[in-house]
C-alpha cells in the first residue's frame, strides 16, 4: 500500500560527493532536499581508506568554505604546492606554482563522512539510503518518485547525482558521447621513503599517464602519496595480480626512484578509463550534475572539481529563480544551467582527451616536438600563469560559490 507523499523542492538521487555537496548547497538557502541512495549509511560513514583520493582546487575549496565544512575537513588535506610536470620520467619539467596551494589531495572517505555528518543534521535535508525507486514520472505539475517500500516523494525537480550509468539520465533519455581509451586505471596510495614536499607529479609515457599526488602523513606512514596509473586494459589484470611488494618495485622502476622506495599502504581498484558527456544537461524537470553529466580521463585531475562547478552553478540558477517567484523545475531556469555549464564541461572533457591523445603518439619525433612545446611553456610566464589558474580553477565565469561569495 502506498504512503502519503512527502514533498519537497528537489529530489536528488546520488548520495555520494556531489549528491551531498548538491543538497547542502540548496539547503543552506532554505531549499528543501530529499536524496535518494542505495548505499548502506553505515558503509558511508565507514573511516576505513579505501585507496581513493581527490584533488580539490581552490576554487571548491572556496565552496567547502562557504559551506561552513572548514572546520571539519581541516588538516585533512595535503596541499598541492608545485605541480610538476614531465614527458617520460626523464624528460625536461613544466613547474606550476604560486604563492597559495593549487589544490588540496583529501581522501574521498573522509570527505564523504564531513559531507554526510552535515547533511544528516541539517533541517533542510531528508535522506532516504539503503532505497530502491520502483517507478518516477514527472508531468506539468512536477516530479513523483515512488520506492518499493511504498514511500511516496514528490518535488518540483529531480537531480541526477547517481554516477556515470545514471539511471535519471536513461530515464529522461538524454544521450551521450562517449569512447572508450582501453585504458585502465590503477589506484591506490603508497608510502614512499623520501618526503614528497607537497609536490604533485604528472609524467607522461605513450602507455599511459602516471600521476603522484601528496597525501598527509598517517599513523603508520609519515610520507605518502596517492597513485593514479594508467596501463592499457590489456595488461590490467597482469598488474592486479603481481604482489603488493613486486607491484612497488615496478612503480619504482617506472618512476626513476622518484620518490625512494615505495611500498603499497591501500587495496589496489583498477576501473575502465573512457570519456562521455551528455548531449543536454537537462529535460523536463530534470538536472544532470558530476558523473551523471560528463567522464573526463583523470590525467588532469579535474572529474571532481567539474562536479563542484555543476552544484555551484545549479544553485545559483535555481536560489536567484525561487527569489523570482519561480519553482525549481522551471525551464528558464534549467536553460540557465545547460548554457552555463555546457560550454565549461565541453572545453575541459576535450582539453583531457587531447591531453591523453598527444602523449600517446609513439616515436622520438613525437617526443620531441612535445619536449619543445613544453620548454616553450615552461619559459613563458604568460602561458603558465593562464594554466595556473586553470589549475586553481579559477579561470572563466565562476559560480559565485567558487570565489567564496554570498548569492
Amino acid at each position: 500500500m502506498n504512503k502519503a507523499a512527502h514533498n519537497f523542492d528537489v529530489i536528488i538521487v546520488g548520495g555520494g560527493l556531489i549528491g551531498l555537496l548538491q543538497a547542502l548547497s540548496l539547503a543552506q538557502y532554505d531549499v528543501r532536499c530529499a536524496i535518494i541512495d542505495q548505499s548502506d549509511i553505515v558503509l558511508m560513514q565507514s573511516h576505513s581508506f579505501d585507496g581513493r583520493t581527490s584533488a580539490l582546487t581552490s576554487a571548491s575549496m572556496n565552496m567547502l568554505n562557504m559551506l561552513n565544512l572548514d572546520k571539519a575537513i581541516l588538516g585533512q588535506g595535503a596541499p598541492i604546492e608545485k605541480i610538476i610536470v614531465r614527458d617520460g620520467n626523464d624528460g625536461p619539467p613544466i613547474c606550476f606554482d604560486d604563492d597559495a596551494a593549487l589544490a588540496n589531495v583529501f581522501e574521498n572517505q573522509k570527505l564523504r563522512i564531513a559531507l554526510l555528518d552535515a547533511a544528516l543534521k541539517h533541517d533542510n535535508i531528508t535522506p532516504y539510503f539503503s532505497a530502491i525507486i520502483a517507478e518516477h514520472n514527472s508531468d506539468d505539475y512536477g516530479v513523483h518518485i515512488l520506492m518499493d517500500d511504498g514511500t511516496n516523494l514528490r518535488s518540483h525537480l529531480l537531480i541526477g547525482a547517481d554516477g556515470r550509468n545514471s539511471q535519471v539520465r536513461q530515464s529522461a533519455q538524454i544521450t551521450l558521447s562517449q569512447w572508450s581509451y582501453n585504458h585502465h586505471a590503477l589506484v591506490g596510495a603508497i608510502a614512499h621513503e623520501k618526503p614528497h614536499d607537497n609536490i604533485a607529479h604528472e609524467l607522461f609515457f605513450n602507455e599511459g599517464p602516471l600521476a603522484l599526488l601528496p597525501m598527509t602523513p598517517s599513523a603508520s606512514a609519515q610520507h605518502r602519496s596517492s597513485l593514479i596509473w594508467s596501463v592499457p586494459q590489456s595488461q590490467s589484470n597482469a598488474y592486479q595480480k603481481l604482489s603488493p611488494k613486486i607491484l612497488a618495485h615496478e612503480l619504482d622502476k617506472k618512476t626513476n626512484g622518484l620518490l625512494g622506495k615505495s611500498n603499497l599502504i591501500a587495496p589496489l581498484i583498477s576501473y575502465p578509463l573512457g570519456f562521455h558527456s551528455a548531449v543536454n544537461l537537462t529535460a523536463k524537470r530534470v538536472a544532470l550534475i558530476g558523473d551523471s553529466a560528463h567522464r573526463v580521463h583523470p590525467i588532469a585531475g579535474q572529474g571532481l572539481n567539474l562536479g563542484f562547478r555543476d552544484v555551484a552553478a545549479l544553485t545559483e540558477a535555481l536560489v536567484d529563480g525561487t527569489r523570482l517567484g519561480l519553482e525549481c523545475g522551471d525551464a528558464q531556469l534549467l536553460a540557465r544551467y545547460e548554457r552555463w555549464r555546457s560550454v565549461d564541461n565541453l572545453t575541459v572533457c576535450m582539453a583531457t582527451d587531447g591531453i591523453n591523445q598527444l602523449y600517446a603518439i609513439p616515436g622520438k619525433t613525437a617526443q620531441g616536438i612535445r619536449r619543445m612545446g613544453m620548454d616553450m611553456i615552461q619559459k613563458s610566464e604568460r602561458i603558465k600563469a593562464f594554466l595556473t589558474q586553470e589549475a586553481r580553477g579559477e579561470a572563466g565565469e565562476l559560480p559565485k560559490m567558487l570565489s567564496a561569495t554570498i548569492l
